[in-house]
């Protein structure tokens, strides 16, 4: 049997939405878990919802960790809302950590680095990996019928039904699909069955739905992330596939680089919060929060 540092963690909310559940295991330098081990630590805790992903961080220095990420069926190259959970946990409650001005994480998406903006701002901003845009066609119609929703349903102003909808990658590849009205964003219901089997066959890993209409007036989208690849139907806060969208928005020229406030989730009066900012780097910064709900021990036989 191997104890673990375990922490059940809410991304993106202070507690008035849902959050986005992550676990995070804070690994010992002397910790060697396989990643066998790793992937069924996260199947025991993510197979029945409790989170959607685990993050293990392990220290490579004082100010350094080393992060590695599992869903329920596999390893994922980069989490937005596990890092952010895990990040404002460590930097706000865990004495190791507490109050550093600045992280660095080592991920297989590359070295990023985390900002402390807990004091000024009540969150952390962390970088986004770098965008790619991989040649997945996918048409506009095929991915109306697969998430169930009427072509008229798309903003015909940014796509038309016979046209390939934009793909992102930024720690998942990411298709985009912008809904032209928030009813209908909200009401999308999709199968996951059918949305698996669109993953399946064209590569796709994340649909990220988008809106301009919104429920709150403080922010300019709303987005529903649908991670069929993953083995779960909705992700209800992310990073991945927000910063996807923002780099996509900026390289279309929609999106000049202020600060992008998101509304996120199937919540229509309580949604998730998620901000976007470019960086001066040319860089995309991920800012959010998060809520500790379970802290203990994870004992793995």
């Amino acid at each position: 049997m191997k104890r673990f540092r375990f922490w059940k963690l809410d991304a993106f909310t202070t507690g008035a939405s849902a959050g986005n559940p992550a676990g995070l295991v804070l690994l010992r330098p002397e910790d060697s878990p396989s990643d066998a081990e790793m992937q069924r630590l996260a199947t025991q805790v993510a197979a029945t919802g409790f989170v959607t992903e685990v993050a293990f961080a392990r220290p490579v220095g004082p100010d350094e960790l080393a992060l590695r990420y599992f869903s329920c069926e596999r390893e994922v190259p980069f989490c937005g809302h596990a890092t952010v959970a895990s990040m404002y946990q460590l930097l706000s409650a865990v004495p190791e950590y507490r109050g550093l001005p600045r992280l660095a994480l080592n991920t297989s998406k590359g070295r990023l680095e985390v900002e402390n903006r807990i004091e000024a701002e009540g969150c952390v901003f962390i970088a986004a990996p770098e965008p790619a845009f991989p040649d997945l066609p996918v048409m506009a119609s095929e991915a109306a019928a697969a998430l169930g929703l009427p072509v008229a349903a798309l903003n015909r102003h940014e796509i038309s039904p016979d046209s390939a909808l934009p793909v992102c990658e930024c720690g998942q590849k990411c298709l985009l699909v912008p809904v032209a009205e928030l009813d209908a964003l909200i009401a999308c219901a999709p199968s996951y069955a059918v949305l698996r089997a669109l993953a399946d066959r064209t590569g796709i890993e994340v649909l990220v739905l988008h809106s301009k209409q919104t429920h709150l007036r403080d922010r300019q989208l709303r987005t529903r992330v649908l991670a069929p690849a993953f083995g779960y139907l909705e992700d209800p806060a992310t990073g991945s596939g927000n910063a996807a969208l923002a780099h996509w928005l900026r390289r279309s020229g929609a999106w000049t680089g202020e600060a992008l406030a998101i509304e996120q989730g199937p919540d229509r009066v309580a949604p998730n919060l998620v901000t976007i900012r470019a960086a001066a780097d040319g860089g995309l910064r991920i800012g959010g929060c998060g809520v500790a709900r379970v802290e203990g021990e994870y004992l793995l036989h």
